[in-house]
């Protein structure tokens, strides 16, 4: 296992060193496709928070992220906002994933792009 995506994961401590580091790689990727290619839009989705409480424990990473996501576009992307659509317990299946019906709110928001 990575050690980003264990601290994601079982990091209880609100220290957000190594997802400011993940972030920076993330976001330097972006910005080098962005300079590559000037004219493409690029679109990015944002994280959701699972209904199932016994997901609460991340809730701050996943605001966090999505903090430094909206913060730090500086114009390389704008964000599909899926945290507002997944919204209801029909929206998930095995308490995390998109069920069809949240595949299907999400698929609606891409192309309206």
């Amino acid at each position: 296992m990575k050690s980003w995506y264990k601290y994601l994961y079982l990091n209880k401590n609100n220290n957000f060193k190594i997802l400011n580091g993940l972030f920076e790689n993330y976001f330097n990727k972006i910005k080098n496709i962005k300079l590559k290619y000037p004219k493409i839009n690029i679109y990015i989705l944002n994280l959701y928070k699972p209904l199932n409480t016994q997901y609460k424990n991340y809730y701050k990473t996943i605001d966090y992220w999505n903090c430094i996501l909206k913060n730090n576009s500086e114009n390389y992307y704008e964000i599909l906002d899926i945290s507002k659509l997944i919204n209801n317990s029909n929206d998930l299946v095995y308490s995390i994933e998109p069920s069809i019906s949240g595949g299907k709110k999400i698929a609606k928001e891409i192309i309206k792009i």
